[in-house]
This record gives structure tokens, C-alpha cells and sequence, in this order.
């Protein structure tokens, strides 16, 4: 009933009530409020192998669900990305990775997040997991797959490296 270029103050139930009818002005709408995003840096690796790189694929359920990533995770507290993606790497993957290459940080929002990632470039040895929802994938076939809009971003970086990208 209340729209801000029309409002129906005859017919609303709770039109005796309404601060915009009795200030003279029913169709101001309060203001939305704006809600505060939570920050996240997230490390993220990209083990490149034989022009492939090892993704895995999310599970069903849960934010980005069946779509491909760069194998990651949250930076701890008193934890360096750097870090924070060997880490992850030894966690998820099960192998030992080092840093090569620090690519420029992406910064993207979602509804209620500020993601801060930090993409790099990664060496590493041992035998990954491969199966239907991970393993090495060609360079040149990644973009064919389902993946979070961010790592767009660390794609391009990837392929032609510039300053920081939001």
C-alpha cells in the first residue's frame, strides 16, 4: 500500500499511526539500512603443473555449492597468507606447496561479506587427490568451468599480472 510515488493512506490499516502521514510527507519511506560487512581475508593457491592447475569443486549445501575454486581458506589470526595457504594446502589437499609468486591482491563483496583474497602462485610435490571433484585442471580449459565471479579477477591477474584489483 505504501509506495513512495503513490501512497494509499485511505485505505492502509496503519495509516493512524504513520510518522510520514502525520509529518505531512507519506510517501518518504525510511531509509534502508545499511548493513556492515563482515571482512574476510581469504588465501588462495593456484598449484600450476604442467600448464594445469589443481582445483576442487565445493559440495553440495553452503555458500558457492558445486561451483570450482582455488583450493583455500580463511587467514588465521596471527597467520600471514603466505602462511595460511601452505596451511590450507596441507589441510585440503594433503600436500606441501611453497609460495613462487605473490599475485595482487582481489578484493570483492557479497551480501554480507568483504572478501580480501590473496592469490598465489604455488610450487609443490606429492600426489594430489584427483578424483570427479578435484584434480589438475588444463590452463586453457578453466574457464569452461563453474566458478565464484572473484576468481575472474585472479585469472586476469594471472594472465596479465596489473595492481590490485577490486
Amino acid at each position: 500500500i505504501c509506495r513512495p510515488k503513490a501512497p494509499q493512506c485511505r485505505v492502509c490499516p496503519l495509516s493512524e499511526g504513520c510518522a510520514a502521514r502525520a509529518a505531512g510527507d507519506p510517501g518518504r519511506l525510511p531509509p534502508k539500512k545499511k548493513i556492515a560487512l563482515v571482512p574476510i581475508d581469504v588465501a588462495v593457491g593456484l598449484w600450476i603443473r604442467d600448464d594445469k592447475v589443481y582445483m576442487q569443486r565445493r559440495g553440495e549445501g553452503g555458500l558457492f555449492a558445486g561451483l570450482w575454486e582455488l583450493p583455500g581458506g580463511k587467514v588465521e589470526p596471527g597467520e600471514t597468507p603466505a602462511e595460511a595457504v601452505v596451511r590450507e594446502f596441507a589441510e585440503e589437499v594433503g600436500c606441501r606447496v611453497t609460495v613462487a609468486k605473490y599475485l595482487p591482491i582481489v578484493k570483492h563483496s557479497y551480501t554480507k561479506f568483504k572478501v580480501t583474497l590473496h592469490p598465489f602462485v604455488l610450487t609443490g610435490r606429492g600426489r594430489a587427490p584427483r578424483d570427479d571433484e578435484r584434480g589438475f585442471v588444463a590452463l586453457s580449459e578453466v574457464h569452461r568451468l563453474p566458478q565464484p565471479k572473484a576468481n575472474a579477477k585472479i585469472w586476469r591477474n594471472f594472465l596479465a599480472p596489473t595492481k590490485e584489483t577490486s
